[in-house]
């Protein structure tokens, strides 16, 4: 299930979980491969919103990606995410998320690997 400007839904990401003390977050895919949308969801444990995201490498240094989510319902944020391909085989990238929640800015992230294969 994939979303685009005109369809935002609160089913797209199942695979991967990633519990934080503010959220968790999933991914629609089970294996994400480089030059690929992915869709990234952000479910908030309080109602919150997230101000900016950005993609970073890990493994290899390839620059800040920005991010954009839009929320689906009142918890609930999505992301479309494609990332450039590399040399390594394997690459690990973190998603970073700064989020006002509960009065706080607060910034959490999701580490991401994608591969070639």
């Amino acid at each position: 299930m994939s979303i685009d400007d005109n369809e935002r839904t609160s089913e797209c990401c199942t695979f991967h979980p990633h519990t934080t003390e503010i959220g968790t977050f999933a991914i629609s895919e089970d294996s994400v491969s480089p030059e690929t949308p992915f869709e990234v969801s952000l479910t908030l444990n309080k109602q919150g919103a997230v101000k900016s995201a950005a993609m970073t490498g890990v493994t290899m240094y390839m620059g800040t990606i920005p991010v954009q989510f839009t929320q689906v319902d009142t918890h609930k944020w999505v992301a479309r995410i494609m990332v450039g391909s590399c040399s390594e085989p394997r690459m690990v990238w973190h998603l970073n998320v700064d989020i006002q929640y509960q009065g706080q800015a607060r910034s959490v992230f999701y580490p991401i690997t994608v591969s070639q294969f």
